[in-house]
């Protein structure tokens, strides 16, 4: 998720995921998936105030079915 990051700050612990689609055959298991997050950006001139920011990042996620090993 840090590629879709927009500010320097941290993540919420909170975040949805969402399949978007998902293909399989014998060999692996093919899913894109949506990760809906908020990033919180701390204020530095006042540590008490801080800023959200709402993104979306895009993945592809492919599990291999004989090993179980997942590849992004």
């Amino acid at each position: 998720m840090d590629k879709c990051a927009t500010v320097s700050g941290y993540f919420s612990p909170s975040i949805t995921v969402m399949i978007l689609s998902m293909e399989h055959d014998k060999q692996q298991i093919k899913a894109k998936i949506a990760v809906l997050f908020t990033e919180i950006e701390p204020a530095y001139c006042c540590p008490m105030i801080s800023s959200e920011h709402h993104g979306i990042c895009d993945i592809q996620v492919i599990i291999d079915m004989a090993t179980g090993e997942i590849f992004i």
